[in-house]
């Protein structure tokens, strides 16, 4: 179990990975614990872009486009009655994010859906 301070230096590193994801135009749709790397010296570096979708081409996808790890999908994202480009967005990785976020903090396994 991390310490508390600890889990905020971890996840403020963690959110500003996402932000440099989001303000360089692309969402992530692969957010969880297991993306993210520490390096020795405590630096937080995220990975593993290949679900990564740029936002501007987000329109021109196909429902079978989307996967990724349910137990960190947003609901949107596992919905079916919701079109594409509405369940896309931003906000899916921000879902993502506190869902990582609680692992990081608690401990605890994640429910599946």
């Amino acid at each position: 179990m991390l310490e508390e301070e600890d889990v905020w230096k971890i996840f403020y590193q963690m959110a500003c990975s996402i932000k440099h994801v989001h303000d360089s135009g692309f969402v992530h749709l692969d957010v969880k614990l297991t993306n993210f790397f520490v390096k020795d010296d405590g630096t937080v570096k995220l990975g593993d872009f290949g679900l990564a979708k740029e936002i501007s081409k987000i329109s021109q996808l196909k429902d079978d486009d989307v996967e990724g790890d349910s137990i960190y999908m947003a609901p949107e994202l596992l919905s079916y009655s919701t079109s594409l480009s509405e369940k896309i967005s931003q906000k899916a990785d921000i879902f993502s994010l506190g869902a990582s976020l609680l692992e990081l903090a608690s401990g605890m396994n994640l429910p599946q859906n």
